[in-house]
Formats: structure tokens, C-alpha cells, sequence
């Protein structure tokens, strides 16, 4: 999984703004904001997408709780314990 990542991540448009990233069973349309699973799509919430959209631009790289909150809610979240799963 994590080679296939890192091809998807390879193929960046020349302005180095990956549009696309597709794994085994999943698809990924960053422009579109379309998530398809084994060919069906899956309802993502805009909080939801960019976190997938974070992991996956991110992925084999050490995230933490901070960084994730600040990257999909904003810079003025970090240090909020009651957003940890």
C-alpha cells in the first residue's frame, strides 16, 4: 500500500498539486473532492475529506494530534483533548 501511495504521490502536476491518488480498491479526486471504494462512491463530510486528503498527502510521515487538527480545522485548533477518537 505505502508503494502504491508513493507512486501516486510521484505523479504530481508540474506545479507539484497532486489532483488524484488511486490504491488498490481506492480513488481519490482531490479537485472533484470524489472518494470511490471498490468503484462506489462513499459520502465523505468536507471535514472528513480533508483529513483523508492530509493522511494521504502526508503518508509515511509522522502526524500528530496537533498537526491534524490544525491542518483540517484551522490554526486556531490543537489543544482541543475532546476532538481525540
Amino acid at each position: 500500500m505505502l508503494a502504491r501511495i508513493r507512486a501516486a504521490l510521484r505523479r504530481r502536476t508540474a506545479r507539484g498539486k497532486v489532483t488524484s491518488f488511486a490504491a488498490k480498491d481506492l480513488n481519490i479526486d482531490f479537485e472533484a473532492r470524489v472518494v470511490a471504494v471498490r468503484g462506489r462512491d462513499v459520502h465523505l463530510t468536507p471535514k472528513e475529506f480533508e483529513l483523508l486528503r492530509h493522511l494521504v498527502l502526508n503518508a509515511g510521515k509522522p502526524l500528530t494530534h496537533r498537526r491534524l487538527l490544525q491542518a483540517v480545522w484551522g490554526p486556531d485548533y490543537g489543544d482541543e483533548p475532546e476532538y481525540c477518537a
